[in-house]
Order: C-alpha cells, then sequence, then structure tokens
C-alpha cells in the first residue's frame, strides 16, 4: 500500500470516529443548553429578587399567596391547606411544587401547599 492509501485510510477511520461521536456531542451540548437556561433563570430571579419582593402581596382575596413562586418566578399561587378537606384538595396535592410551615400565634402548625391561580 502507498503512502497515499495510507493516509487515505487513516483520514477515514478518524472520520467516521469522530462522526461517530456526533449522537453523543449532540445529547450533551442539549444538557449543557438546559442547564444554560436553568442558570439564566435563576440569574433572572436573583437580579430581581428584590422588586418582586416590594409588589408581593401576601394575600389576594382571602387567599394565602405563596412567597416562593413569586419571588422566583412572579408567578402567584395561592396556598392551601394540606389537610383543609376542600373538595381542591387533590388537584392541590396535584399541582403542589412546594410546601410550607407557617407557625401561627398560640396555634397548631398549619401546612399549607400551592394551588396554581391563573394571573
Amino acid at each position: 500500500m502507498s503512502h497515499a492509501e495510507q493516509l487515505i485510510e487513516i483520514a477515514t477511520e478518524l472520520a467516521m470516529e469522530v462522526k461517530g461521536e456526533a449522537p453523543t456531542l449532540q445529547r450533551r451540548l442539549a444538557e449543557l443548553e438546559n442547564r444554560k437556561l436553568e442558570m439564566e433563570a435563576r440569574l433572572d430571579a436573583a437580579k430581581f429578587a428584590l422588586q418582586r419582593l416590594s409588589s408581593f402581596v401576601s394575600v389576594r382575596g382571602n387567599d394565602l399567596q405563596c412567597p416562593r413562586c413569586w419571588i422566583l418566578n412572579e408567578a402567584p399561587a395561592n396556598l392551601q391547606p394540606i389537610d383543609g378537606g376542600t373538595k381542591d384538595q387533590a388537584f392541590a396535592k396535584a399541582s403542589s411544587v412546594c410546601e410550607l410551615d407557617l407557625h401561627p400565634r398560640r396555634q397548631a402548625v398549619v401546612s399549607y401547599q400551592i394551588l396554581r391561580s391563573s394571573r
């Protein structure tokens, strides 16, 4: 085999090897892009945390509001008692993202979870 033929063989093997990495590289790139979006969202929350705090409303109508949803996402979310026995209880548990324990004065600990409200 001539030198030229050997170089073509080496180039072919190298091209096939590099081409085989494409699916793995695409998957890793997608993962990095997702992580970047998550970091950007957290950075936005950090930048706007104090501004969102100034516009946080703890009670809308008769509903307590989730501070975490507002500060992190500027999204209003009603809090419903976990053991409230309301018709929305199952829905609240199914859509719950976080739970908060509130300690009312001279009362037992009351746990709340989120019931998403529309904006």
